[in-house]
């Protein structure tokens, strides 16, 4: 409508409350509209919330399983290594066993096959693996051995068994037709760090190759060393090393090829030094010195942590015997590493307590990898020697026995891996390790009649 003047007439009041509804269910389909919205993204964000938390809750839960269950089996092998370890000491050495050795049967008390502590046949018949033997259908324990050969070494352990210091068990009389045989049966079982027989070739399982007969002064052969002094020589052996500071003398077979100077002669040139098994500076921890001309003494700083020094060498199969002497330090560790050790996944923690590392500590506790399985009734300071003699025949039976100061603790370190190396650590104060390798029982034997032979006038 126009009016009079031609402007636009004015609405009546029902036209305005007309727009102002309109309005009004514009905007109030817009809010609808928002909180409908609103709501529904709060809802989507409620389920994902929702759901995320479940699958936090399921993956925790099945890492906490995991790790539960990882514990429960940890805590079962321990439980089981120490039930294995109370029935192979309580086990009856006289106890009667039979064996099928290649088809004819033997009886033989259970002392007479562990005569040799620390071989691999000691180390069968300990009756820790008696459920593991093979049998045969009568329930016999089964040996694929010649028996000719078997025959020898039987008689041999017999003598062993019942010698006596005035009457020494003497070595076996091997036919040049079993010969061959004879030492891969030796080697097998794990005897030949025990026997002084002519005619032997090349070492296989042993830790050394044993001479044809211990030389008396002046290059005359004399007669094999008996079982008993090598039984008893590793004692005196580690108590003359701790007190003086001399090294083992030199081995038979070695000393067969050694000049001797008379008095009249010109002094002989140095001989060229021979390759030393000693402490690896590429492979210890960067704290660990050593001086080139002496590489078995590993000299170890105050650490913040621990520092861990690792030989050059390891060892896979056969028998061998090692030592680690505790030059300076009242606080250390001294064991095996594997070849999966080092440094960087040690982190600083001493040996035993790093993944892959075997150590027995200065206060007798026995550590695994983290696990402490034991603790020994001994004790080493500064001065101290701990020996270690391996036996290393098939993996699951492959041991350590440890003798601290000369006292001997069999077993105490079980399923070696293929390879192990020997090393030693310090916990934050200083110390000093001296490492001596390949020693064998003769060995040994010399070491312990050097020290105990009267002196000259």
């Amino acid at each position: 409508m126009v009016g009079l003047d031609g402007s636009p007439a004015s609405q009546g009041p029902s036209g305005s409350a007309a727009l102002d509804t309109a309005r009004v269910d514009e905007l109030a389909t817009d809010l609808v509209r928002t909180v409908e919205t609103g709501r529904r993204q709060l809802h989507e964000e409620r389920e994902k919330l929702i759901l995320e938390f479940e699958a936090s809750r399921v993956q925790l839960h099945t890492e906490y399983s995991h790790r539960l269950l990882q514990a429960d089996e940890d805590l079962r092998s321990v439980q089981e290594e120490r039930s294995s370890r109370r029935e192979a000491s309580f086990v009856n050495l006289h106890e009667i066993v039979n064996l099928n050795v290649g088809g004819k049967t033997y009886t033989v008390k259970r002392e007479t096959l562990c005569v040799c502590r620390g071989s691999f046949l000691a180390e069968l018949f300990s009756g820790r693996w008696d459920r593991l033997l093979q049998k045969d259908d009568e329930g016999q324990f089964f040996l694929d051995i010649d028996p000719a050969v078997f025959e020898i070494v039987l008689a041999w352990l017999r003598d062993c068994k019942i010698e006596s210091p005035t009457r020494p068990a003497s070595c076996p009389t091997v036919p040049v037709e079993h010969m061959q045989h004879f030492q891969a049966a030796v080697d097998y079982l794990g005897l030949r760090p025990f026997l002084a027989v002519g005619g032997l070739g090349p070492n296989g399982w042993a830790s050394s190759s044993m001479p044809e007969a211990p030389l008396r002064d002046g290059g005359v052969p004399g007669p094999p060393g008996s079982f008993l002094k090598a039984a008893g020589s590793l004692s005196s052996f580690l108590s003359s090393w701790r007190s003086s500071g001399s090294t083992p003398p030199v081995r038979a077979s070695e000393a067969q090829t050694l000049p001797t100077p008379s008095a009249a002669s010109e002094p002989a040139m140095p001989a060229m030094p021979s390759k030393v098994v000693g402490w690896s500076q590429r492979s210890s921890d960067p704290a660990v010195c050593r001086r080139d001309e002496e590489v078995t003494l590993a000299l170890i700083p105050e650490t913040r942590g621990s520092a861990t020094a690792r030989a050059t060498r390891g060892f896979q199969s056969g028998q061998h015997c090692f030592g680690v002497k505790v030059v300076t330090g009242a606080d250390g560790l001294v064991g095996l590493v594997s070849p999966q050790w080092s440094v960087a996944a040690a982190a600083a923690l001493p040996l035993g307590r790093s993944p892959h590392s075997w150590a027995i500590a200065s206060d007798g506790s026995v550590w695994v990898a983290g696990r402490e399985l034991e603790r020994l009734p001994v004790t080493f300071a500064e001065g101290s020697c701990i020996a270690f003699v391996l036996t290393l025949p098939a993996v699951g039976l492959r041991t350590a026995t440890v003798y601290v100061d000369g006292q001997p603790f069999e077993k105490v370190f079980t399923d070696l891996p293929d390879t192990v190396y020997p090393a030693a650590s310090n916990v934050r104060l200083p110390a000093q390790f001296r490492l001596q390798c390949d020693l064998s029982l003769e060995d040994l034997i010399q070491s312990n009649a050097v020290e105990a032979a009267p002196p000259t006038v």
